[in-house]
């Protein structure tokens, strides 16, 4: 039985190590960052129509200057966010019909926000400590200590919320002891996932 597995955290947390980490087992990643950048292209002639041509950049639009319009202002990024949200989750549910005989991954710090949970067999949420966050950020990404809190007060606004999640996994020792509790989680949903399946077949 195939598993749709939804994966969130905040920036820095550790999300794209354990997104390898499940690509490693087989699993398709649908990262939602990447959708987005689609939604950008296909609803271009919307959101310029709300932003204005300011927000382009040699005829189409440009994240950064986008991201400077809507980044701090809860009023833009929600009229941003009722432009583009609805495409990119028919975009998803495609995705995953395509490709229903696999075992999904949904990458996305925005899962709980943009309504996929409900598309998820399982949902994780990374967490990671304060100061490893800030000092991946620096290091990373080369961000200032003060661009970072900025994302990470944004995404907590957008309920990316532990509390939300089915599992949570402690990003806060060594990448060893990391992937450990990574591998020990993929065991636990594969062998129940594998349950389930022999019952479907039982009652068949």
């Amino acid at each position: 039985m195939s598993v749709v597995l939804g994966i969130m955290g905040h920036f820095c947390s550790g999300k794209s190590y354990a997104a390898s980490f499940f690509r490693g087992k087989g699993f398709l990643e649908i990262d939602l960052d990447h959708i987005g950048k689609e939604a950008l292209i296909e609803k271009k002639k919307e959101i310029t129509a709300c932003f204005g041509e300011k927000i382009l950049d040699e005829n189409e639009i440009s994240p950064k200057k986008l991201g400077a319009v809507v980044f701090e202002d809860e009023t833009e990024i929600k009229k941003l966010n009722q432009i583009v949200h609805p495409w990119m989750v028919e975009k998803t549910k495609e995705l995953i019909h395509q490709n229903k005989e696999r075992n999904i991954l949904l990458h996305a710090a925005i899962l709980i926000q943009i309504g996929l949970k409900p598309l998820c067999n399982y949902t994780l949420y990374i967490d990671a400590p304060l100061k490893t966050i800030v000092e991946r950020g620096i290091v990373r990404n080369q961000f200032s200590r003060e661009k970072i809190k900025t994302i990470l007060k944004m995404q907590k606004k957008n309920n990316a919320y532990s509390k939300h999640a089915d599992f949570i996994i402690k990003n806060n020792q060594s990448l060893n002891d990391f992937e450990k509790k990574l591998n020990h989680f993929y065991n636990k949903i594969t062998e129940e996932s594998n349950d389930d399946a022999r019952r479907q077949q039982s009652i068949q």
